[in-house]
């Protein structure tokens, strides 16, 4: 048995990846805010690989291997979806909503508010949406935010909703229920009057037929690895039985 098997399965591994990011994508792809999952395929040769140390493996034979790593998400925007909510909002271009969490603030494109027991305006994780001086209460029900970012209640201003951009949006990561972090310290700038869309959400920017095709590729792509491991391993066998005979 040489290399071949090693290489087929580094293969096998990396589709096995890339199908489990389209899954995921396509599991979303009805989730408001949610920004598609990438990767890349990479090849790099044996004698790059580490040993049981973490060294570099010395003299190893050229056979090319190949892995999937994460490439980040899909930045651009969903398409806005009409749904008549009071407190609903779409952000129109750049930006992002700001959520406080235990973990500290986080970020959102979901603009799907609501109000929770505690007369907060919260986002769909049911942590506190932020303005500009912290969380927004609302005492009743007849509360909606306009396209300025205003929170209105009986015609009373009583918040304004806080959004910010990144100057590289690449220091972003996700952190699970439509919210990202920041990474690397990066600082988010405050957008002054930000442009929002009323009674709208922003949709998943899934594209579920470009997600399934890919599904089909990766999916025929694993099978192919799998079968060269077994070819090989079939040869290994036949080998076997001729050097015992």
């Amino acid at each position: 048995m040489g290399s071949t098997i090693y290489i087929a399965a580094s293969g096998a591994e990396a589709r096995l990846r890339q199908l489990e990011l389209v899954a995921n994508n396509l599991a979303n792809a009805n989730t408001d805010g949610y920004k598609a999952d990438r990767s890349t395929f990479q090849t790099f040769f044996e004698g790059a690989l580490a040993g049981p140390d973490g060294s570099t493996t010395e003299g190893a034979a050229g056979g090319v291997y190949v892995s999937a790593s994460d490439a980040g998400f899909d930045h651009s925007a969903g398409p806005i979806r009409r749904t008549g909510g009071a407190l609903d909002v779409a952000i129109a271009g750049d930006g992002y909503f700001v959520v406080e969490t235990r973990q500290g603030e986080r970020y959102s494109r979901a603009g799907s508010f609501s109000v929770n027991n505690e007369g907060q305006l919260v986002a769909a994780s049911g942590d506190p949406v932020l303005g500009a001086g912290g969380p927004i209460d609302i005492s009743g029900a007849d509360a909606r935010i306009l396209g300025n970012g205003d929170v209105v209640e009986n015609d009373v201003v009583v918040g304004s909703l806080r959004v910010v951009e990144f100057e590289d949006e690449d220091s972003l990561i996700k952190q699970g229920n439509g919210l990202f972090a920041s990474k690397g310290g990066a600082e988010p700038d405050d957008v002054e009057g930000p442009a929002l869309i009323q009674g709208s959400v922003e949709a998943s920017n899934v594209q579920p037929t470009a997600e399934l095709a890919n599904l089909v590729v990766l999916q025929r792509a694993f099978e192919a690895s799998l079968q060269a491991m077994q070819r090989d391993d079939e040869a290994t066998q036949r080998l076997i039985q001729e050097i015992s005979q």
